[in-house]
């Protein structure tokens, strides 16, 4: 479901970070996705797990 790539990479500061990449395997949900599918991946692989997927969206205009 999940394609994934950790790299440790050494910063400016002399500090390693973690640098994660991850994309879905379905080609067509990762065009049609603005996150390359990464959500709809880690939702499929929660729910197939007898997990749950709680979504909080908010907007405030001032």
């Amino acid at each position: 479901m999940i394609k994934e790539t950790s790299r440790d990479t050494l910063d400016k500061t002399g500090y390693f970070q973690k640098v994660w990449a991850a994309c879905h395997f379905d080609p067509e949900i990762r065009g049609q996705s603005s996150s390359g599918g990464v959500f709809s991946a880690l939702t499929e692989n929660a729910l197939n797990k007898g997990g749950a997927v709680l979504v909080v969206v908010g907007t405030a205009f001032t």
